[in-house]
């Protein structure tokens, strides 16, 4: 529930977008001397329609406050129970090269499952959880590429976004991408056509000319 605050006065009406927050709405009347408080009531829910904090869309938990504290979380919880079930996969004798090839396959592909959409929203806090687990990983021997930060792979996703995009006309997002304009500068003329004398550190190429 969002908050508003509307202020009256002299007859002018503003509206103003405070934040997301749970207080009720609160109203301002402010006439002469006299200020007047009062509270207003959200309108009553559709019917048959639930009102939630949190949805996922194409797999990707979007809350109301638009961070990515719950999807980090969610991926998190899944990406331990892949790493559970590579650790039983080691137990009965599968080879590192398998394991590395899982991993990549499996948690490296939950965690960087549209990045470019959700990583943008992420937090200090996020990205130090999501570091964790990659130094967790990496102390296990399951990388096989070494990762230091979870940042690089958020970046490495975006360029690799842009040049699929970038080469292929058909992308639902290449309409998005506009040309570079080309500003033509009008400029003066110019009364000569002289250059400045270079610039140089030698003192020996230093002349001082009198006129």
């Amino acid at each position: 529930m969002h908050e508003y605050e509307i202020f009256i006065k002299q007859n002018i009406y503003t509206f103003m977008y405070i934040n997301h927050c749970k207080v009720k709405n609160s109203i301002h009347v402010e006439a002469s001397a006299t200020v007047f408080s009062c509270y207003v009531y959200p309108a009553p829910p559709c019917i048959d329609i639930e009102r939630v904090d949190k949805v996922t869309i194409l797999g990707v938990l979007v809350n109301n406050s638009f961070t990515a504290a719950d999807h980090v979380s969610t991926v998190l919880a899944s990406c331990a129970s892949l790493m559970y079930a590579l650790r039983v996969l080691r137990s009965h004798g599968l080879s590192e090269q398998s394991l590395k090839d899982g991993f990549q396959a499996t948690v490296v592909g939950k965690l960087l499952y549209c990045a470019p959409a959700w990583s943008g929203f992420c937090s200090a806090a996020d990205c130090t959880r999501l570091n964790l687990l990659l130094r967790r990983c990496d102390k296990l021997g399951y990388m096989g590429k070494h990762y230091t930060d979870v940042s690089t792979m958020f970046q490495e996703a975006d360029d690799a976004l842009f040049r699929t995009t970038l080469s292929n006309r058909s992308h639902v997002l290449y309409t998005y991408m506009s040309e570079r304009p080309e500003i033509a500068y009008s400029l003066r003329t110019r009364n000569h056509n002289k250059f400045l004398i270079p610039k140089t550190s030698s003192l020996g190429d230093r002349h001082i000319r009198f006129l």
